[in-house]
């Protein structure tokens, strides 16, 4: 079976622990913008929401948190 991705099976299986990508721009989620700048308050609006979330659904993962 051939694959329409642009990413590399080794970066497929070895992601890092953040990812946020423009899909507009990079469709394809090749250009990973989590550690840019220019992004962190993005990034923190949607750590936010998750974290929310994850409260009103009583999600049990939530207790990463107690240990980051």
């Amino acid at each position: 079976m051939a694959s329409c991705s642009r990413r590399s099976i080794d970066a497929f299986l070895h992601r890092p622990r953040e990812e946020l990508y423009d899909l507009r721009a990079d469709p394809d989620e090749v250009n990973n913008l989590a550690d840019e700048p220019a992004h962190r308050e993005t990034l923190e609006r949607l750590h936010a929401q998750l974290k929310d979330w994850q409260k009103q659904t009583g999600d049990p993962w939530q207790i990463k948190y107690l240990h980051e």
